[in-house]
């Protein structure tokens, strides 16, 4: 496979910095550039005290669902554009305080992940 000049050396720094990459070809650095430009989603639970439905089930089907349309990043992640808050009953006490300046998508039932879904696929695709 032929190799080309990278279009993208901030993104590449990153990756050339791991010891196992050490040239990227060009499809290789349109998908790091795309990566780079994908919404950044952090995930937060609740405390699962009165789960109503398997949280992490959900999350994982929301996922394989976006995969490739949004960037799922722990919720200390600085990047992070938004807040996915699973909750797992409708009472959603868990604290997001710490997120008040993010959007904050509550999901409450495996209804919500579904309008989530819906929602972020008609979002990404209108880009």
């Amino acid at each position: 496979m032929p190799y080309a000049i990278c279009l993208a050396p901030c993104i590449c720094v990153r990756f050339l910095k791991r010891p196992e990459i050490n040239k990227f070809s060009l499809k290789k650095v349109n998908k790091l550039v795309a990566l780079d430009k994908s919404l950044r989603i952090g995930i937060k639970y609740c405390g699962g005290c009165n789960p109503e439905y398997d949280r992490v089930a959900v999350k994982d089907q929301i996922e394989n669902r976006l995969q490739g349309k949004v960037l799922f990043v722990s919720p200390e992640n600085d990047d992070k554009e938004m807040i996915l808050a699973i909750m797992g009953c409708k009472i959603a006490c868990a604290d997001l305080s710490l997120f008040r300046r993010l959007k904050i998508w509550k999901i409450t039932s495996v209804e919500d992940a579904k309008k989530f879904i819906k929602e972020m696929d008609y979002s990404v695709n209108i880009l």
